[in-house]
C-alpha cells in the first residue's frame, strides 16, 4: 500500500517500485485500483514501460472505469505491454480526441492486423501530428495496413485519398 502524502512523489515512487522486478510489481498492481487518479497513472505508466503483462487486466479495468477520464496511461500502458488482447479495447477510443493519439499509437506498436479498418479512416482527420501517428501506426503493422490502403486507394470512394500523399510516402 502506498502511503505517500506527496503527489509528485507517485511518479518516483512507482519507477523505484517497478525496477525492483517482481517485488514491485504487486503494490503497482494494486495501485492501479487505487481511487487517486495520479497514483493509478504512476503505477500504469511504470507497469507499461517495464512490460509488465500481469498489468494487462489491470489497464483494461482501467479504461472502462476510470471516473476522471485519465484513461491516456491505461491505454499507452497496453502498448508498450504488447498484449494484442487490447486491440478491441482500444479502437473506440480512436474516436475520443483526448486519447486518440495514444489509441492510434498503441495501437500501431501491437502490430495487430484487426486495426487496420479502423485505424485508417482516421487519415482524415487533418491535425498533422495525428496523421503522422496515424501513418506510423499504419507503417508498424506493415503488409496488412498496406494492401489495405491499396485497395481503398482504388476504391471510387474518398474515404483515404485525403491521406494519400502522406501516405504514399510513408511506404
Amino acid at each position: 500500500r502506498f502511503f505517500l502524502s506527496d503527489r509528485s512523489a507517485y511518479g518516483g515512487a512507482a519507477k523505484a517500485l517497478a525496477q525492483l522486478g517482481t517485488e514491485g510489481v504487486k503494490p503497482l498492481l494494486l495501485a492501479c485500483y487505487n481511487d487517486d487518479g495520479d497514483l493509478r497513472a504512476a503505477a500504469l505508466n511504470n507497469l507499461g514501460l517495464q512490460r509488465v503483462e500481469a498489468a494487462v487486466d489491470p489497464a483494461l479495468y482501467n479504461l472502462g472505469s476510470d471516473p476522471n477520464n485519465e484513461k491516456g496511461e491505461a491505454i499507452t500502458a497496453l502498448g508498450f505491454i504488447g498484449d494484442r488482447r487490447a486491440v478491441p479495447a482500444l479502437i473506440p477510443f480512436l474516436k475520443d480526441k483526448d486519447n486518440r493519439e495514444a489509441a492510434v499509437t498503441s495501437l500501431g506498436l501491437l502490430r495487430d492486423p484487426r486495426a487496420v479498418d479502423a485505424i485508417l479512416p482516421t487519415l482524415l482527420v487533418t491535425e498533422k501530428r495525428y496523421r503522422n501517428a496515424v501513418i506510423l501506426a499504419l507503417r508498424r503493422i506493415g503488409a496488412p495496413a498496406f494492401s489495405t490502403l491499396v485497395r481503398e486507394l482504388s476504391a471510387p470512394a474518398l474515404l483515404v485519398r485525403t491521406g494519400a500523399p502522406d501516405v504514399e510516402t510513408a511506404f
